[in-house]
C-alpha cells in the first residue's frame, strides 16, 4: 500500500469569487456548444435515437462536462484562462455568424424587431431552468468522486466548520433548483385547472418523498454493510442528503406558498436566532454525546430550517422571473431578466457581507444566515448566466441567422440532449453517480491502493469514465422513450 499521506476530506475553503467563476463554466460550455453545433452542421437536426443521437451526446459531453471537470481538477488554477479561451471562441463564432448573416440574409431584422419578438409557449421560455438544474447536477457529480483524488484542490472540498468551498454548494444548490420549478411551471401552464395541478403535485410530492426516504435508508444500510468511510460531522451518524431533501420536500408542500419571501425570511431569522442562542455551540461541540437520535444526527436535523429558507428564497426568485420575464414574453424581457439576476446577486452579496460582519463566516454545517445569503447570491449569478445563454439563442433566432432554430422552435438545432436528459432524470443521475463513486473507490481499495496516491492521468481517466457512465444512463432512457 502506498505510504502517501492521506488527503484530508475537508478543507479550509477558498475564494467565493473563484467559486462563482467555476460554477459558470457549464453555462459558458452550453453557449459555446449552442453556437458551434448548428453552425458546423449547417442546422442539421439530429434524430432522437440511433447512432447520431449518441454522437450528439458525445458532443454535449465534450463541450459541457469536459471543461467543467477540468476546471475542478488539473485546470483549477487556470479557471480565468479557460474562461478567456471559451469566450474568445464564442466571439469568433459570433463574428462568423454576423458575416454569414450579412452575406445570406438580405433583409435582416432590425434591433427593435429582435427585441420585440414574441416568445410563445412552444418557444420553450423555461429552457434556462434546464440549463441551471443540469449544470448543478454536473458540478456536484464531478466533485463527489473528484474529492477522493489529489488532483481535486482541497480548497474545493467541503469545509470542516466555516468558509467558502465548491462542495459546500451541493445540497443548497439542489434545494434551490427544486424551489425554482413550481412558480415557473405554474406560470407556463395557466390553462390547466387549479384542482388538477394540486392533485398532480400532491402525488408527485408523496411519491418523491417516499423515494428519497427509501434512498436514504438504502444508503445508510449499504454504507454500514460495506464499512464505507463517511464524515459524521457532515450530517450525523444516520442522516444523509436524501433525508434532508425529503423533509424539505414535505414541509414546503404542507406550508402555504403565497408569501414565499416572508416565509423564507422568517425561517432564516428563527434559525439564526436558535444558532446564536446555543444551538451552534452544541452542533459544533465534538465532545457532545450522540446517544439519542437527535444528538446522533444534530448536524442534519439542525440545518433543516436553513435549507427550507433557501428553498423559499429560491421559490420567490422563480416567482419574480415568472412575473418579469415570462409575463412579458418578448426577447427584451429576457434581456432585462439577466440584469435583474445580476442586481439581485449584488444585493444578496452585500447582505451576506453585512451578515458575516455581524455573525461570522458562512457555515455549511450550520446553514447559518451568511451561508444562506451566499448560496442565494451564487444562485442568482448562475441564473443570470443560464438566462443569458437562452437570451442569446433567442436573439440569434429572432435575427433569422441561417441554420439556427426554426420559426416553431428556437432550439430545434441546438437543444443539448445531455442537459434535457439530466433534467428529466435528476435523482437517477445522482444515484448512478454515487454508485459509480462507490464502485471506483471499492475497486481501488481491493487493489490495495489508495485513491489519493493515483497520478493525474489515472485519476482523470477514472473521473471521465465516472461522468460518462453517470450521464449515459439518463441519455439511454430518453433515447429509449423516443423510439
Amino acid at each position: 500500500m502506498s505510504s502517501t499521506k492521506p488527503l484530508p476530506m475537508h478543507g479550509d475553503g477558498g475564494s467565493q469569487f473563484e467559486i462563482f467563476t467555476v460554477v459558470l463554466i457549464p453555462a459558458v460550455g452550453i453557449l459555446l456548444r449552442n453556437l458551434f453545433l448548428p453552425w458546423i452542421t449547417h442546422g442539421k437536426r439530429f434524430p432522437s435515437n440511433g447512432r447520431l443521437y449518441w454522437i450528439k451526446f458525445l458532443v454535449d459531453f465534450i463541450f459541457i462536462v469536459a471543461p467543467t471537470l477540468l476546471v475542478q481538477t488539473v485546470l483549477a488554477d487556470s479557471v480565468g484562462f479557460v474562461h478567456l479561451i471559451m469566450f474568445s471562441v464564442i466571439a469568433l463564432l459570433l463574428v462568423f455568424m454576423l458575416v454569414e448573416q450579412a452575406m445570406v440574409v438580405k433583409d435582416g431584422a432590425t434591433a427593435r424587431h429582435i427585441l420585440n419578438k414574441i416568445i410563445e409557449e412552444h418557444h420553450a421560455p423555461t429552457t434556462f431552468l434546464t440549463y441551471f438544474r443540469s449544470a448543478i447536477f454536473i458540478l456536484v457529480a464531478i466533485a463527489v468522486l473528484g474529492v477522493d483524488f489529489a488532483i481535486f484542490p482541497r480548497r474545493f472540498a467541503k469545509t470542516e466548520t466555516v468558509g467558502h468551498s465548491l462542495m459546500d454548494v451541493g445540497v443548497a444548490a439542489f434545494i434551490a433548483a427544486n424551489g425554482l420549478v413550481p412558480p415557473l411551471k405554474t406560470s407556463s401552464r395557466k390553462e390547466e385547472g387549479e384542482r388538477k395541478r394540486a392533485s398532480r403535485r400532491f402525488s408527485l410530492i408523496y411519491s418523491s418523498t417516499l423515494l428519497l426516504v427509501g434512498l436514504g435508508i438504502v444508503r445508510t444500510i449499504v454504507l454500514s454493510i460495506l464499512g464505507y468511510p463517511y464524515q459524521v460531522s457532515e450530517y450525523g451518524i444516520h442522516w444523509n442528503f436524501f433525508y434532508t431533501l425529503a423533509v424539505v420536500n414535505l414541509v414546503t408542500y404542507l406550508l402555504p406558498s403565497q408569501f414565499t419571501l416572508i416565509t423564507a425570511t422568517i425561517f432564516a431569522a428563527v434559525h439564526q436566532t436558535a444558532l446564536s442562542n446555543g444551538v451552534q455551540a452544541w452542533v459544533l461541540d465534538e465532545t457532545a454525546p450522540r446517544d439519542s437520535f437527535l444528538e446522533a444526527n444534530r448536524e442534519g436535523i439542525c440545518s433543516l430550517a436553513g435549507y427550507i429558507a433557501i428553498y423559499y428564497y429560491s421559490r420567490a426568485m422563480g416567482r419574480f422571473i415568472a412575473k418579469t420575464a415570462l409575463a412579458g414574453l418578448r426577447v427584451r424581457s429576457w434581456s432585462a431578466a439577466v440584469l435583474h439576476m445580476l442586481l439581485l446577486c449584488g444585493i444578496f452579496a452585500a447582505a451576506q457581507l453585512a451578515a458575516e460582519a455581524a455573525l461570522g463566516p458562512p457555515s455549511r454545517r450550520l446553514v447559518n444566515l451568511p451561508y444562506i445569503l451566499a448560496m442565494i447570491s451564487m444562485e442568482c449569478y448562475l441564473l443570470a448566466g443560464c438566462i443569458g445563454v437562452q437570451t442569446i439563442s433567442y436573439i440569434i433566432w429572432a435575427a433569422r441567422v441561417p441554420h439556427f432554430g426554426s420559426e416553431e422552435n428556437p432550439f430545434a438545432t441546438s437543444e443539448p440532449c445531455l442537459m434535457t436528459a439530466l433534467n428529466k432524470h435528476p435523482l437517477l443521475f445522482f444515484l448512478v453517480s454515487n454508485v459509480t463513486t462507490g464502485v471506483v473507490n471499492i475497486s481501488i481499495r481491493a487493489l490495495d491502493l489508495e485513491s489519493w496516491s493515483l497520478g493525474p492521468p489515472v485519476a482523470l481517466c477514472l473521473l471521465f469514465a465516472h461522468m460518462l457512465a453517470a450521464t449515459a444512463v439518463p441519455i439511454f432512457l430518453c433515447a429509449k422513450k423516443k423510439q
